[in-house]
């Protein structure tokens, strides 16, 4: 149980490389089950992963899975505030698609 939960904050932690890479990374976060000590180090990490969310629509879904998981676990009853707070830093973050180029016709 304690491997899980250190993984997730590693996880969280080294969100760096490629697109793909984060992208996978955060689907692996999204699939792990969050304490209230997990969560609390995720939400400590938002300065990491903000940036990661504005610049992939798919990594942002990943962590809407984890608020919707986290909301209807156990954790829900007893940490409102926490997950309160992820939904507003969640919430607080536009996906830029501002690096997709349209095709040109020649």
């Amino acid at each position: 149980f304690f491997f899980k939960q250190k993984t997730a904050y590693e996880i969280a932690q080294r969100l760096v490389g490629s697109e793909m890479c984060i992208r996978d990374r955060s689907y692996m976060l999204s699939m792990l089950n969050f304490t209230e000590k997990g969560l609390r180090k995720f939400l400590d990490l938002h300065d990491c992963w903000k940036e990661k969310c504005s610049s992939s629509a798919a990594v942002k879904e990943s962590f809407e899975v984890i608020h919707a998981k986290v909301k209807r676990s156990k954790l829900a009853e007893t940490n409102k505030s926490l997950i309160e707070e992820l939904e507003i830093k969640l919430g607080m973050i536009a996906v830029s698609y501002t690096h997709l180029t349209l095709p040109t016709s020649d």
